[in-house]
């Protein structure tokens, strides 16, 4: 699988506050590679800057083997995309949209094609709607349909899902998927939400506070054998000679004198209790957390900001 994106060393300053700090990756062709981080992690100002609508401090970008700055314009030919909430003309029709749309990007496309790309999307029965009366869900649709419009390699969509109901975001899940399988689009896909990225994306990069905090494919991150149980309990030194002694414990992170948190098989949560049970331990509670939900946490529980965030 070859390399479609590749980012080196990329860095933004906004006066004295620095949005994204020496951030490196690569995104492979046919992937939904995912950006996650919270409100202000600086996955916006990296999407912008893919975009060119913001220049690096810092760093270089490479799209389909061609350096962005210098290559630009061939390069945005083929790429589409959402960045926030799309603009569309609110009096104009589903349909006038796209083929203005068309029109921008320097191409006729037929009738047919155009009412294709709206059937894609799911619009097709409402192609001769004014947009105005669309819902946020059917303008986000229609966004990606725009950005479909010229047939793009590439398509970054910057937190499709913002703002929807729930039938709106599995809407633009269910979408980003049919991309991806049916038509072999390479997708970058941005999210504070770690349950949506899960569900859609092939390889995850985590920011926080403008730095890559880790990236990888989500199939070595996400083991579902694996578990973290939090637990509440009494005598912190009673319990820590009791992990001691058990060789299948992964990873203890007390998070105070009563709480802590334990990475281990998510089968062995009942022989854990037995034997903290046995030994005397109070077990005040217990709940099992997604493991790759703690590894995010565990990588973005700093201190915020103290300066306005960019993101």
């Amino acid at each position: 699988m070859s390399s479609l994106v590749r980012v080196s060393h990329l860095s933004k300053r906004f006066g004295s506050f620095q949005a994204v700090r020496d951030v490196s990756f690569e995104v492979q062709a046919g992937q939904v590679y995912g950006f996650l981080g919270q409100n202000g992690a600086g996955k916006s100002t990296t999407l912008r800057m893919l975009m060119t609508l913001i220049r690096p401090s810092s760093g270089s970008i490479e799209v389909f083997g061609m350096d962005l700055l210098r290559h630009r314009r061939a390069i945005l030919r083929q790429i589409g995309a959402v960045i926030e909430k799309p603009d569309h003309y609110g009096y104009l029709s589903a349909y006038e949209n796209l083929r203005m749309a068309a029109v921008l990007c320097g191409i006729r496309p037929t009738r047919k094609k155009l009412m294709e790309q709206l059937d894609f999307v799911g619009l097709a029965d409402r192609y001769k709607s004014p947009v105005k009366t669309f819902s946020q869900g059917m303008k986000q649709r229609l966004g990606i349909a725009t950005a479909l419009v010229h047939e793009p390699s590439l398509i970054i969509l910057d937190e499709p899902t913002n703002g929807l109901d729930p039938q709106g975001i599995a809407d633009i899940r269910e979408l980003i998927r049919r991309l991806s399988r049916e038509q072999g689009k390479t997708l970058i896909v941005s999210s504070h939400l770690l349950s949506e990225i899960e569900l859609i994306a092939d390889s995850l990069l985590i920011l926080h506070q403008g730095e890559k905090r880790m990236e990888g494919a989500l199939r070595d991150l996400l083991n579902p054998a694996e578990t973290v149980a939090e637990f509440e309990l009494s005598n912190r030194a009673l319990t820590d000679s009791v992990f001691a002694s058990i060789d299948f414990i992964a990873s203890v992170d007390w998070r105070s004198e009563q709480q802590c948190c334990v990475r281990l098989p998510k089968n062995e949560i009942p022989e854990i209790v037995r034997r903290l049970t046995e030994a005397g331990v109070r077990i005040q509670s217990v709940a099992s957390r997604h493991s790759l939900e703690y590894y995010f946490l565990q990588l973005t529980q700093t201190e915020s900001h103290a300066s306005a965030v960019v993101d």
